[in-house]
């Protein structure tokens, strides 16, 4: 069977509201292209399992991961992306923010200027003051520590080439974030701005508290350079549901 040029990683939470929504736009964002769709439900205590099993079996496109225990939106987007076959891949979230129609053009930007990765750029009109207060803390971050990522701001909507994970898998640390473990490096990177959009359900689980627990731990791990380095690939603990 013929691999797809783009595989699409979502990681799932408690997504129940937005789910069904969400696959039908990027199946009709997509529907000229070959592509897969990678739901990763990490151990979900709403009806997002259930749902994704019935359209896993509706259509051979669409791949499931159900962890057994939840991980986290970082640890959840690797283990998609480490079972995923394209040559390109996406991120986005599970909540409606990220519009699935401009995944194309970021891959068409990635592929024009030759990068590595391309990064969405929210324009913030809109946003809650939480998650803005979080952007400029996380921007500071990887300004002052970063400086591969200077020029360019970060966040989980990306496409990039499917070497790039392969090269960040073999130096994670304990704790991982994405983009501090693609900044360790000299990367090609670029971003494309899109318009914001509210949330089409549920709550967001992120608190200006937990943000800056999150940056805390990235300066742990990634600058002071505590814990240790996992040279293997993690062994995602849960079932894989594909019907094709």
């Amino acid at each position: 069977m013929t691999p797809p040029d783009l595989s699409v990683v979502v990681p799932v939470y408690n997504g129940a509201a937005t789910l069904e929504k969400l696959y039908r736009e990027l199946c009709a964002a997509l529907q000229h292209f070959s592509f897969e769709l990678i739901f990763v439900d990490d151990a979900s205590t709403d009806q997002s399992l259930a749902l994704l099993r019935e359209m896993a079996k509706g259509d051979s496109r669409v791949t499931v991961l159900a962890l057994r225990q939840n991980h986290g939106q970082q640890e959840a987007t690797l283990c998609g992306m480490l079972v995923a076959k394209g040559r390109y891949l996406a991120n986005l979230d599970d909540d409606g923010q990220h519009p699935p129609e401009y995944l194309l053009p970021m891959l068409q930007l990635l592929q024009e200027k030759n990068l590595d990765i391309v990064y969405g750029l929210p324009v913030s009109q809109g946003r809650r003051l939480v998650r803005q207060g979080g952007s400029v803390l996380r921007d500071l971050l990887f300004y002052l520590f970063f400086p591969y990522s200077r020029g360019v701001k970060v966040s989980s909507f990306r496409v990039m080439r499917a070497e790039l994970v392969q090269r960040i898998v073999p130096e994670r640390p304990e704790f991982f974030y994405f983009s501090a473990s693609v900044f360790r490096h000299p990367v090609r990177a670029a971003n494309l701005p899109y318009p914001h959009q509210r949330r089409s359900g549920g709550k967001s689980g992120y608190r200006l508290s937990r943000l800056a627990a999150l940056y805390l731990n990235i300066v742990r791990y990634y600058v002071l350079g505590r814990g240790k380095i996992r040279r293997e690939a993690p062994a995602p603990a849960g079932e894989l549901i594909h019907y094709g």
